[in-house]
């Protein structure tokens, strides 16, 4: 019988595909203990500076931003001084950064795959 975790693979995955770890299973027991891919120094030159590309980033910022006006709009709707619209707006303005972080984050990973693939920092 196969793990109803991660089928026997060792590695956990969410419905939309998203990894999650490694299982507690045998397989994820001995998946654990592999030795780690070995980068060069290029390579981890390459990540570094994609990393801190990312840091520099205001997708981040704006997202948080967004998300903590909707969590004020939220508790103002509990207290009868904010109404359904103001919810939906706020909720339009956390969608549109939530997708913009995605689209930047789907970029840095794109751009990271290559600097690693090629070994090469810049």
């Amino acid at each position: 019988m196969n793990c109803e975790n991660c089928n026997d693979t060792g590695d956990v995955h969410s419905l939309d595909g998203e990894w999650r770890g490694i299982c507690s299973c045998p397989a994820g027991k001995n998946l654990s203990k592999r030795k780690p891919t070995a980068f060069t120094d290029t390579q981890i030159a390459a990540i570094a500076s994609t990393v801190n590309d990312w840091d520099d980033d205001k997708s981040i910022k704006r997202a948080s931003e967004e998300l903590l006006e909707l969590a004020l709009v939220l508790l103002h709707l509990d207290r009868g001084k904010a109404t359904i619209t103001d919810v939906k707006l706020e909720m339009a303005d956390v969608r549109i950064a939530l997708q913009h972080l995605e689209l930047k984050v789907g970029n840095y990973q794109a751009e990271l795959d290559a600097k690693v693939i090629k070994g090469n920092p810049q």
